[in-house]
């Protein structure tokens, strides 16, 4: 499906994942392993509305919960309810810098994969991403498939 602030190109051309056994990322048991049932949701990050909007109607056509900010600030002050979740967040943001907010996160909610995007991928940027923690790092315009498959398997990592 080709969308609007996706590619069209094939392939995980712009995709990086940082490698398996981060210190900085140490899953804790799942809802599925406590005996309550997973309800997966995706946070979304992106200062433009129209990238909210349509991402996040994407998801919900996934069947994903979705919640999405327009600043780091509301993201920050939402307080996530218990299930599996994955946060969606762009590196360019009014009030802060994506990267800082992925480093933060790291620390405050290590059981949160972060896939990072932008419009500005560079390698210094890709590494900086991936040595904070981050799942995943994406180069817009995004491709949808691949933005999907990176959740799945952000999801199937934390199960």
């Amino acid at each position: 499906m080709e969308h609007p602030h996706c590619g069209s190109t094939s392939g995980s051309v712009g995709t990086f994942h940082r490698p398996t056994g981060s210190l900085v990322y140490s899953p804790g048991p799942s809802d599925r392993d406590l005996g309550a049932p997973a309800r997966r949701s995706v946070l979304l990050l992106d200062d433009d509305p129209s990238v909210r909007r349509d991402l996040g109607e994407l998801f919900r056509l996934s069947g994903y919960a979705v919640r999405s900010f327009s600043t780091a600030r509301e993201l920050l002050a939402y307080r996530r309810p218990e299930g599996p979740a994955c946060l969606v967040l762009d590196v360019m943001l009014p009030d802060a810098n994506g990267l800082d907010v992925q480093r933060h996160l790291a620390k405050t909610d290590p059981d949160l994969p972060v896939v990072l995007i932008t419009g500005h991928m560079d390698d210094s940027l890709r590494a900086r991403a991936l040595g904070s923690g981050a799942f995943a790092f994406l180069a817009k315009p995004l491709e949808w498939s691949a933005l999907r498959r990176e959740i799945q398997q952000a999801f199937a990592w934390i199960s």
